[in-house]
């Protein structure tokens, strides 16, 4: 059977079944990054800052805010701090849980917010993606939606894994995009996919 080289299966039956579905709501904030370089991302809430992760240039990448800084509602503060140039701060916002907070840094200018509409609530069944790794090196998995992508997970080398894609990046039903990329930095891409919520896909990447 020809498999192109990175196929997409619908219910694939011999890999594991999809995951358990969560049981509390996901915050997410994702942070566009126009900027030329790196930036690090903090939260401040009170006395305490919590590191989120770095955005490398050019790139777009959400994060998920640990509960315990959201509540019902919570005012936070989102700080970027890039290698050169000054810290930029967003004030403070209120974060619902299970809200979607979008960042843009743009290459002038101060920071940008917008509240996305609410992710989908986490009960239900999950939407999942199984990825069969047929390579002899683990690889990174990601999925893309417009201008934003998030990784989901690693699958080591000759395995596979069952993966969760964030409910707020298929709503009702999106167009995603799954890509794999090596530990040398070469990438596999899907394409276009219509995902409904609740659906679980499978996706195999071939030894070459």
């Amino acid at each position: 059977m020809f498999i192109p080289s990175l196929a997409t299966l619908a219910g694939l039956a011999l890999l594991p079944a999809a995951v358990a579905a969560p049981t509390t709501l996901q915050t997410v904030v994702t942070v566009r990054n126009d900027l030329d370089q790196p930036v690090k991302v903090y939260l401040e809430h009170g006395a305490v800052d919590v590191r989120l992760g770095t955005v490398a240039a050019g790139a777009s990448v959400s994060f998920e805010v640990p509960s315990w800084l959201t509540g019902d509602r919570s005012a936070v503060d989102l700080w970027v701090h890039p290698v050169r140039g000054f810290d930029q701060n967003t004030g403070p916002i209120e974060l619902r849980t299970g809200e979607h907070l979008e960042v843009i840094v743009p290459a002038r200018g101060p920071v940008k917010t917008r509240h996305a509409a609410d992710p989908a609530p986490a009960w239900g069944t999950p939407t999942t993606v199984v990825v069969q790794n047929n390579l002899k090196d683990p690889v990174r998995v990601y999925a893309e939606r417009g201008a934003f992508d998030i990784r989901l997970g690693v699958v080591p080398a000759g395995g596979d894994a069952t993966l969760a894609i964030p409910a707020w990046m298929v709503e009702e039903s999106g167009s995603v995009t799954v890509y794999v990329r090596t530990s040398n930095g070469v990438e596999q891409r899907t394409g276009l996919l219509e995902v409904h919520r609740g659906e679980r896909l499978g996706v195999v990447v071939p030894a070459r």
